[in-house]
């Protein structure tokens, strides 16, 4: 079930402020950062710029951002700030523990990032500030990062873009938890190591790197995320004990998902993949790649035309996938050869898809060549010990159920026929 903001409210204890009508457009210069107001609790963005003299809604609203962010850092007890509906343009948003910023309305405030062409480096437009922040939130808001592939069409001057690979729409990177939790619990209100971060009811589009990032110790609580129209991944996941429900990726340069190194022990929920892979970059166009990640649950997941295989398990262990992957018909961006599942050095996983071609495409079957695949990891060998069920569902006859060695130690199902290994 989606997290409603209305429970996030009860449970950071946050009061309640009135409405504020939409910002005006800016004018003026914003004088050095004026933090009258509550120290601690709730305070609207507006009243911030009514404090420095300014006004939202212009070319830039940095400073009044900046204001926030250092009265947060100021307050003794914690301080959230309260966006009211409108556009809002800006080069960056920072936070730490017991502070964030949230939407007076979830999708009805739109953040847009300013960079000039020259400032293409490596950097996230949202980020936190401490990597050992807790208790902080990010609410209900709609990002743009205004970047388009090649500044036109996908497959035009595909990678000479400046913005590509490296400018990221949301990162969130923890310290691992274990040795230093004392950190954590100093910056809680509770003295506890978690809960860490809340974040939801976002819109996370147009950046030429990936679209959400997400690093190091977790026990974050996430729902209702859409990531669309990015250069890189649409979420690049390497964090654990995470809770993660109702998140749709679609258009991405490369992997729609990519569950990396120390992705392990999360619930993945409600999980919807499509069009993954459109700068046609060969091993990098997947939809779902788990990559020496242990201990996942995807539960409803459902992969849509993707440009490569539509599940890989490179190295990943103790996994439990289960959902569809489907293609509707030939695709341009395709790699020449895919399959739905590909395992390389994978063990002990459990996977149930059903493949499918819906009964409405009418276009010829795309390039699908197997259903599982097994390739030789340098580091791991073939597959070993997975249980995998593959349901067949509208595919024309053509791809192969299964190729490479697959020893006895798998146990296959492929419609409904127990294989031990191919046949």
């Amino acid at each position: 079930m989606p997290i409603r903001f209305i429970a996030l409210v009860a449970v950071l204890g946050l009061a309640a402020s009135p409405a504020l009508a939409d910002p005006p457009a800016a004018t003026g210069t914003p004088a050095p950062a004026a933090l009258a107001g509550p120290a601690s609790g709730v305070r609207t963005l507006e009243s911030f710029a009514a404090a420095m003299g300014v006004r939202l809604g212009g070319a830039n609203d940095q400073a009044v951002f900046d204001a926030a962010e250092a009265a947060m850092k100021a307050s003794p007890s914690g301080l959230y700030v309260k966006v009211a509906p409108g556009r809002y343009r800006l080069n960056r948003i920072r936070f730490g523990s017991n502070s964030g910023f949230y939407a007076e309305a979830p999708q009805t405030v739109i953040l847009q990032q300013v960079r000039p062409d020259a400032s293409a480096v490596e950097e996230a437009f949202v980020a936190l500030d401490d990597p050992y922040a807790t208790n902080w939130l990010f609410w209900g808001f709609v990002l743009d990062g205004g970047w388009r592939y090649g500044r036109g069409a996908y497959g035009k001057a595909p990678e000479t873009d400046p913005w590509l690979d490296r400018q990221h729409g949301v990162e969130f990177a923890n310290a691992p938890s274990g040795l230093d939790d004392n950190h954590y619990r100093s910056n809680s209100p509770l003295g506890t190591q978690n809960p860490r971060g809340r974040y939801g009811e976002l819109t996370i589009a147009n950046f030429g790197g990936d679209g959400l990032r997400v690093k190091g110790g977790g026990d974050d609580m996430v729902s209702v995320v859409s990531v669309n129209n990015v250069g890189g991944r649409g979420v690049q996941w390497r964090s654990y004990d995470n809770d993660i429900g109702l998140i749709d990726i679609g258009a991405t340069g490369r992997e729609g998902f990519y569950c990396g190194p120390n992705c392990a022990s999360n619930r993945f929920g409600q999980v919807k993949i499509w069009y993954s892979g459109l700068r046609r970059l060969a091993g990098a166009s997947a939809g779902l790649v788990l990559d020496e990640a242990d201990d996942n649950q995807f539960l409803g997941l459902e992969i849509q035309d993707a440009a490569g295989d539509g599940v890989v398990l490179d190295r990943a262990a103790l996994n439990t996938i289960a959902g569809t992957v489907q293609w509707q018909g030939r695709i341009p961006w395709m790699e020449s050869s895919i399959a739905v599942l590909t395992l390389k050095g994978a063990s002990t996983n459990r996977v149930t898809l059903t493949a499918s071609r819906p009964a409405y495409a009418d276009q010829a079957y795309p390039a699908v060549r197997m259903l599982v695949r097994d390739l030789q990891s340098p580091e791991a060998g073939f597959a070993r010990s997975n249980i995998i069920d593959i349901l067949p569902f509208g595919l024309p006859a053509g791809p192969k159920a299964l190729a490479g060695p697959l020893d006895a130690s798998n146990v296959v199902t492929i419609s409904g026929q127990a294989r031990a290994s191919r046949p």
